[in-house]
């Protein structure tokens, strides 16, 4: 097992939505805004990318944004995404690039974990 040297919770988009679908419907009425976070880990064996968070262009690109994020058929709608957000663009304010990441890790294969394999 290898120890981690650093941490970094990347925050990749929020979304803001009813917290009853999220919590057995719970909190009817009222919103939240949730994190969608992906996490860079620095190991002594290396650099691991938990998670990807969203892929940008289906959130940003009006079109693209109704097909995949059309409320009438996905309640939570599109989340929010700011170009600052994209895992590229974490990694170079931490003077990193894609190819200095060793392993990427995704947790499930829902849009807010794995979208960015795009970038």
């Amino acid at each position: 097992m290898t120890q981690v040297k650093k941490l970094w919770p990347l925050l990749t988009a929020t979304h803001r939505y009813d917290k009853s679908i999220s919590t057995f419907n719970r909190g009817r009425g009222q919103q939240i805004e949730a994190p969608i976070l992906a996490y860079l880990i620095e190991t002594a064996n290396g650099r691991i990318l938990y998670d990807v968070g969203c892929d940008h262009a289906k959130i940003n690109d009006p079109l693209a944004s109704a097909r995949y994020y059309d409320p009438a058929v996905f309640e939570f709608g599109a989340p929010e995404m700011r170009d600052e957000q994209r895992i590229p663009r974490h990694l170079a304010r931490l003077g990193l690039t894609p190819a200095d990441v060793d392993v990427i890790f995704i947790g499930h294969l829902h849009f807010d974990h794995a979208g960015g394999l795009k970038d």
